[in-house]
């Protein structure tokens, strides 16, 4: 972070913070001795900037400096995509072309953002998304309401399958993301719940198969598991 910009009294706080989070991230998804390249630590870079909060393959978490400083930093999502990051395959590494056709973003996002929420209430730390802000019994609500408010079917072709959703990443991500983020929140938390989260973790670790994997270990085509989530939320499309 800039010198000078943030109070030592509050650095300390958000350094006991964090350090607390990511010892209890890498104990819940079952990597205590998580590394990159021999270094265990995860570093957090606060730039006094705009920019989409990241963590590209490695162990460095990017976050604007305004939003640590107002309590609205995902740094617990982010943290979570360097811990749960395939060991056998990185799809950055790749072609946008090939990230774009078999990337299946709904579980790195999903999974991600569902592990941030169980991980911060397990270690008694506040839980902060700016795509699923609500608490974690009402995110299925959430969902639903943001389906029904948006292009659902555009959305949901993206949610239990591969690629990226291409609008995302344009000028249309304000009306895309946030039914997007939810929807593959409360699809992971639903698999989790009934198949339970080693499932996922398998999956997300097998690169470039993590769809096909996942149904696998759970004994059902993604097609028919999305179907019965979204009965379960109670959304009805034009299925």
């Amino acid at each position: 972070m800039p010198r000078g910009a943030v109070a030592a009294l509050d650095q300390q706080a958000w350094l006991s913070r964090i350090s607390k989070g990511v010892r209890a991230a890498k104990e819940y998804v079952g990597r205590p001795d998580w590394n990159f390249r021999g270094d265990p630590r995860i570093y957090f870079y606060f730039a006094d900037a705009q920019f989409i909060c990241h963590a590209p393959p490695g162990n460095t978490v990017y976050i604007p400096l305004w939003r640590m400083s107002e309590d609205q930093a995902p740094w617990m999502h982010e943290t979570m995509h360097l811990l749960i990051a395939s060991r056998r395959g990185d799809w950055f590494a790749e072609s946008e072309e090939a990230q774009n056709a078999g990337m299946p973003l709904w579980l790195h996002e999903g999974l991600a953002e569902s592990l941030s929420i169980d991980v911060d209430q397990s270690a008694g730390l506040a839980h902060y998304s700016p795509v699923t802000e609500v608490p974690a019994g009402e995110i299925d609500q959430l969902c639903r309401e943001r389906l029904e408010a948006s292009p659902a079917a555009r959305i949901l072709a993206f949610v239990g399958a591969r690629g990226k959703l291409p609008e995302l990443f344009s000028e249309q991500r304000v009306q895309y993301a946030p039914a997007f983020y939810a929807a593959s929140t409360s699809f992971v938390r639903h698999l989790q719940r009934k198949y339970g989260l080693r499932q996922l973790l398998q999956a997300i670790d097998c690169h470039d198969c993590e769809n096909e994997q996942l149904e696998r270990s759970i004994g059902t085509p993604l097609k028919q598991a999305k179907d019965d989530w979204l009965d379960a939320i109670g959304y009805r499309d034009q299925r």
